[in-house]
């Protein structure tokens, strides 16, 4: 398990999205959010086989597949919606569903319907279960719960004296069950009513009990440090380090003598009971970090950080099957052109179609989860735990741009000013001044800083940290810290006022930090994540909602309406005329013209001269529109031929910029022309090579 998350209990990195304007709408609309179709892909913490269906449990809500991942659907009734669901067990026509703080529920209809049974249950957070003979075993930081009438009614096992405990997995054959928990190793002989410690777990480095299966007659762990087998029952092990690294995250028995493993993205198989493994995918790691895994018929079922993946061949190709799933957390924004980027658990995913559909674009990317994006140039970089990756095709593939940075470098925000790229991170400040080939630390002298959010105020960046608002003049390379300033986690700049989120709520500041005051009336008791400005106005992202200011912060109204749930909001961004907002149930988008009634407009259409020019190889075309129309813009050659349409579609009226790169065109004049409505207007640019 990756340190900066232990099982279902997620630390909120807050990240401060890069914010471009590029058109407002004035044209009211009806009063809504819109869920945007993805990113694809939750978190699947749990997955389990009944017959020809697949459950997957996610941290928002239950789903059941009977078509091999082709569509999967949600419950009817008897179980929240939202529900984060922990693990599975299969008994015969009955399946059992683990939460992380709402107990077990029961289906028996294939998960059509839900009942919930915690009668006896004192510990609601459930991290394991199993099925032996007639005992159902709910495995909890308080130990061990057995039924004996399908979850009816749950007794604490207490033969250890209170030392059982932290249970997180089981392993069952005939009557024998094995549990692994924070004291080790414990065996039951009879289905689990009594308990015997047998054995410290097999690395007594590693505080974290480790995953279990049984395969012929082999006791099988999964640990921090590789995996280990025993066929005395426990008493002994053997550590396996035949075609398998020094880590594993989990490992699962699937059929006879087949035994899977996965450590992050890797996945391994063993074809006799645990001896020797060989990696599915030639050891090129192609799955997002994988959680959880079942079987069903010749299919496997790999349960990510970004949804579903399938295999038919044993592992040796996976393909994604979220259709249907909820979409993935995004924490972040980055912007350029007609392109939005999110950055998520399941990596870099884009939209040129705002946000109708959503394209996966970090193939190259070694890490499942990106918690900042900025742009230099047309260079794209993502930070993420083990580093910064950049791109200079729009994702289309990646290189690593770490070097100078520490391992793990823990990336929670990056900012780009006059060409140097800043990086945050839970251990300080790293700046690059060559486009990310090379970093140098730039953290202050202050202990154990951690950087959570960046903010640009015109030469100036500051940066939310663990010990206040700190301050750059020189792009990044120093820093000061705002003596007074209290410890803030996000940031936000609206003309000559200071946003910031501490531990009680927003807090604004008028003198470019020193002195603070509380900005929360027309605020629920919910966290600050994501601050978005725009005109004199603030947009405000928190765990119950969005919500917006017109008065620098001294008030507060809801902008949730049009939508049941918002969720958790974790990032926002400005673009194209409507507010995005990442979310914990996908990014939902609403027209910035039904919550800003009065922001100015462009007044006259105007198609400005692209800059630079000449150039090679881009280059930017602005133009303003003062009201909503069908607009077209197109690059022609200078013997009047069609060259390229840049765009094609109607638009809403604001300032509006479109980025064109002249890779495969040879030098030359061409010519670009705007239509928009009855208006045509043409300008001539330079490529240059």
């Amino acid at each position: 398990m990756p340190a900066r998350e232990i099982l279902g209990v997620r630390h909120l990195r807050l990240i401060l999205s890069a914010l471009i304007i590029v058109s407002l709408a004035n044209k009211k609309l009806p009063a809504q959010w819109l869920e945007t179709n993805g990113p694809y892909g939750a978190t699947v913490s749990a997955l389990a086989v009944d017959g020809q269906v697949v459950f997957a449990g996610t941290y928002n809500g239950l789903y059941i597949t009977s078509d091999n991942g082709i569509s999967w659907t949600k419950p009817d009734s008897g179980i929240a919606a939202t529900v984060s669901i922990s693990t599975f067990a299969v008994d015969s026509d009955i399946v059992f569903a683990g939460t992380y703080n709402e107990g077990v529920f029961r289906s028996t209809n294939d998960g059509i319907t839900w009942i919930q049974t915690n009668q006896g249950l004192t510990d609601l957070r459930i991290m394991s279960l199993a099925t032996i003979g007639n005992n159902v075993l709910a495995g909890t930081n308080q130990g061990i719960f057995v039924s004996s009438n399908e979850g009816s009614n749950w007794t604490h096992v207490d033969s250890m004296g209170g030392n059982l405990n932290y249970v997180v997995s089981f392993a069952t054959k005939g009557t024998k069950v094995f549990a692994s928990a924070y004291g080790g190793i414990y065996v039951s002989a009879d289905s689990g009513a009594n308990w015997v410690r047998v054995s410290d777990s097999p690395d007594p480095e590693t505080w974290w009990p480790p995953s279990l299966c049984i395969s012929g007659r082999n006791l099988i762990a999964g640990t921090a440090r590789g995996i280990y087998m025993s066929t005395s029952g426990g008493t002994s092990w053997t550590h396996i380090t035949s075609g398998v690294p020094d880590t594993v995250s989990h490992i699962f028995a699937v059929g006879e003598g087949r035994v899977y493993a996965t450590w992050y993205s890797h996945v391994y198989c063993s074809e006799d009971s645990g001896r020797a493994w060989t990696p599915t995918n030639g050891g090129v790691p192609n799955l997002p970090y994988v959680f959880s895994f079942a079987a069903a018929g010749d299919r496997l079922f790999a349960g990510t950080y970004s949804g579903v993946y399938t295999s038919t061949d044993n592992g040796l190709s996976w393909n994604n099957a979220s259709a249907g799933f909820p979409n993935a957390t995004s924490f972040t924004f980055a912007t350029s052109g007609t392109t939005i980027f999110s950055g998520s658990y399941g990596g870099v995913y884009l939209s040129s179609d705002g946000g109708s559909n959503w394209v996966p674009s970090s193939s190259d990317i070694n890490d499942p989860e990106v918690d900042a994006l900025t742009f230099l140039g047309n260079a794209l970089y993502a930070g993420t735990y083990t580093g910064v990756y950049a791109s200079s095709n729009y994702g289309a593939s990646w290189n690593p741009a770490s070097n100078g940075l520490p391992w793990p470098a823990q990336i929670s925000c990056l900012a780009t000013i006059e060409g140097n790229i800043v990086a945050g991170s839970s251990g300080g400040i790293y700046v690059s001044t060559d486009s990310g080939k090379s970093w140098v630390d730039a953290t202050p002298t202050a202990k154990y800083l951690e950087v959570s959010s960046f903010a640009l105020n015109g030469n100036l960046v500051l940066a939310a940290t663990n010990y206040g608002l700190y301050f750059s003049r020189n792009h990044g390379l120093e820093w000061s810290l705002v003596q007074g300033s209290p410890p803030i986690s996000t940031l936000c700049v609206s003309g000559t006022t200071i946003f910031a989120a501490d531990d009680y709520g927003v807090i604004v500041s008028t003198d470019q930090g020193r002195n603070w005051e509380p900005g929360n009336t027309g605020l629920p008791a919910a966290v600050p994540n994501a601050f978005a400005a725009v005109g004199g106005y603030v947009f405000l992202g928190t765990l119950g909602g969005i919500y917006i200011s017109s008065d620098n912060g001294a008030t507060w109204t809801s902008v949730n309406s049009g939508v049941s749930s918002v969720g958790t909001v974790t990032s926002l961004a400005i673009f194209d005329g409507y507010l995005f907002a990442g979310t914990s149930q996908g990014v939902l988008r609403r027209p910035v013209s039904e919550m800003v009634s009065d922001f100015p407009f462009p007044s006259d259409l105007k198609l400005e001269q692209n800059y630079p020019n000449p150039f090679n190889p881009s280059t930017t075309i602005q133009y303003n529109l003062p009201n909503q129309a069908q607009v077209s813009l197109k690059l022609y050659d200078v013997l009047g031929r069609l060259v390229a349409t840049l765009i094609d579609e109607h638009q809403t009226a604001g300032i509006h910029y479109v980025h064109f790169n002249c890779k495969g065109l040879p030098s030359g004049v061409y010519f670009y022309r705007l239509q928009a409505g009855t208006f045509t207007k043409t300008k001539k640019l330079t490529v240059l090579k």
